[in-house]
């Protein structure tokens, strides 16, 4: 898909423990390409040699928050998480190519890759080659690829347009049922996206009423009355009366991976806990 070449160049800055630093190494040896290794952090591209351009990098979002240096690397793949519709705008007019790949360990690699910038910028996965999607009773996503003996089923909620391309909404895992409607925390954080600056997340907590209802919790500091109204006043122009938050939370740190994901239930336990502000 990315056409690669003998000794072109790629960056190698996650961490081998992980399945993706280790599929940056496969990639290299597959197809002999050059490999510049930069410590794992947040702003790898910084770590660049000056002389040297990059032809591939794969980085997480949380990695590509600065995009400072990109005039260095022709292409980059974000992986291991979704990506911000702010962040998505920022991308726009960089030069690089930049691509969201979706893929997980059992898959072995990346069976789908969607572009982020440029004419041919787009929502919805394209299969790789050889790759085929289905949903189940579920509406999650099933994978059908020639190198794996059965067809993957996941947890991930998504709008199949044909067997070659589907649009990610979700996952299954993080559905709130609240009065019997259907959330998917996801979409709802996107809206919210330009309107908290801060860090933070949507989830279910129980209610007596409605079983779940969709709160809003984010990190850092409780905001002043006066900031919390204006918040809460905002909510209408950019949320449905189902996807409203009917409360705000603050954690002081939230908990997440070494990839930069929220780990949505530990937080979510540490609220329910009334481990909060």
């Amino acid at each position: 898909f990315f056409e690669f070449k003998n000794n072109q160049k790629a960056l190698l800055c996650l961490p081998l423990s992980f399945i993706a630093g280790k599929m940056m190494v496969v990639r290299a040896l597959f197809s002999r390409l050059n490999l510049i290794c930069v410590e794992p952090g947040l702003n790898p591209l910084s770590s660049i040699p000056p002389d040297i351009c990059i032809d591939f990098a794969a980085l997480t979002p949380m990695q590509f928050k600065d995009t400072t240096h990109t005039g260095r690397v022709r292409k980059i793949l974000l992986g291991g998480g979704p990506i911000s519709p702010e962040m998505e705008q920022q991308y726009q007019s960089l030069p690089a190519e930049i691509y969201h790949g979706f893929g997980m360990t059992e898959t072995l690699s990346h069976v789908a890759i969607r572009r982020i910038n440029g004419v041919n910028a787009s929502p919805w996965f394209q299969a790789l080659p050889g790759i085929h999607f289905n949903t189940d009773s579920r509406g999650c996503l099933i994978i059908d690829a020639p190198f794996l003996d059965v067809p993957v089923i996941t947890n991930d909620i998504v709008d199949v347009v044909n067997n070659q391309s589907f649009q990610w909404k979700g996952r299954l895992d993080n559905v709130i049922n609240s009065g019997g409607i259907k959330l998917f925390p996801e979409e709802i954080e996107k809206k919210l996206y330009p309107l908290i600056p801060e860090r933070f997340f949507v989830t279910g907590l129980p209610d007596d009423t409605y079983g779940e209802k969709v709160c809003l919790i984010i990190e850092g500091e409780p905001y002043s009355p006066g900031k919390l109204s204006l918040l809460q006043s905002s909510l209408p122009r950019y949320l449905s009366k189902y996807e409203k938050p009917r409360a705000v939370y603050f954690l002081n740190k939230l908990q997440i991976t070494e990839s930069g994901k929220i780990q949505r239930k530990e937080n979510t336990k540490m609220v329910i806990q009334g481990s909060t502000y």
